[in-house]
């Protein structure tokens, strides 16, 4: 009788193993970095950004819109006067100091809203499905949220400077100031909506990094690192931090081309010495990534980590998804990060000779 279900038995545990090997493989294959195209749309783009239908470019009085594969949809511009630009998640926001008006576009070219401002237009932030303005006036500085109808709604006003800041909602948040005075200086951290935290200052640090979950507040300092919440505060001595990342439940320090990583008792997971010259961190998929004027981190803890060099030193370089886009010298070229084994004859992997 068991004689009759071996077979099927043993069939059904090979399948499983060749499959388990089969994934294995395939999620820790060698990656590769591979040319894709140099935009021709404009040779004096200052800033760009990728986003989910594809690039934003812009020279200082003209907004280009690209579709996914980076072709020329459209264009918007001030005609005879120089604009700035704030790019975050899918969206573009043009600034007109003069009129002190804020134009939203989405990343497909449409016109969201006009916004008219009060005070001047210094930073956009996405956070948690929250578009936030953070503005400058007479010796104030504001962060304001912004509705669908194009309204703000101030969430928070001070005189001290605002280093950094996270909302989690219009009702829970955390801003990082710097106070200067006589004596040296020093940050405050306000929060909103949390039970058992307020104000906390902290002499002779500055703030680097405020990160907000439902009830807790991260903050990282240039010498330290705090978690407030739970009716208890949490605190570590940190090394000179380049760049903060949080991805879920961990936390990741970069310093001295080492990455750390912390858990949210702030105890220490892994750390490595990264085999490039990087100061800029990104997750990218469920992944991290690392990355300077001209080399390149990926799969950063994985058994697929890889390392790549451009082979030039980009003005800014900036990732999404698997394509990577880097601004030099006014030209935008874009390369794609794929696994080595899709290479075709046609591919020209990054650093190769031709």
């Amino acid at each position: 009788m068991a004689q009759k279900y071996f077979k099927p038995i043993l069939i059904g545990v090979v399948a499983l193993i060749v499959l388990f090997l089969f994934v294995n493989r395939a999620t820790n294959q060698e990656k590769e970095i591979i040319e894709d195209k140099t935009l021709d749309i404009t040779e004096n783009a200052k800033d760009f950004h990728l986003s989910t239908n594809g690039m934003m470019i812009f020279d200082g009085k003209k907004l280009y819109f690209c579709d996914k594969n980076f072709d020329f949809l459209k264009s918007v511009s001030s005609k005879d006067r120089e604009l700035e630009v704030f790019f975050d998640n899918n969206y573009a926001f043009l600034y007109d100091a003069d009129l002190k008006k804020v134009f939203e576009y989405k990343d497909t070219g449409e016109l969201l809203n006009t916004i008219t401002l009060d005070e001047n237009l210094y930073n956009v932030k996405y956070l948690n499905k929250n578009i936030v303005f953070h503005m400058k006036g007479d010796g104030d500085e504001v962060l304001s949220i912004l509705r669908s109808d194009g309204s703000l709604e101030e969430i928070y006003r001070s005189s001290n400077a605002i280093m950094s800041f996270d909302v989690y909602d219009e009702s829970t948040f955390a801003v990082a100031e710097l106070e200067l005075d006589a004596t040296g200086y020093k940050s405050i951290l306000n929060a909103r909506g949390y039970n058992n935290l307020s104000t906390e200052e902290f002499n002779s640090e500055g703030a680097l990094c405020v990160f907000t979950t439902k009830n807790e507040v991260l903050m990282v300092t240039d010498k330290n690192m705090y978690v407030f919440g739970n009716d208890e505060t949490k605190h570590i001595e940190v090394p000179n931090v380049t760049d903060v990342l949080i991805k879920e439940r961990s936390i990741y320090l970069l310093h001295s081309g080492i990455l750390s990583k912390y858990n949210f008792n702030l105890e220490e997971q892994s750390k490595q010495v990264l085999a490039a010259n990087v100061n800029h961190l990104a997750q990218i998929a469920n992944s991290v990534y690392a990355y300077g004027n001209s080399d390149i981190g990926g799969d950063l803890g994985k058994k697929s980590q890889f390392y790549k060099r451009l082979g030039f030193s980009a003005d800014e370089i900036k990732i999404f998804g698997v394509t990577i886009g880097t601004l030099k010298n006014g030209r935008i070229r874009t390369f794609k990060i794929v696994n080595k084994r899709s290479l075709t004859s046609e591919s020209t992997p990054v650093g190769a000779e031709e």
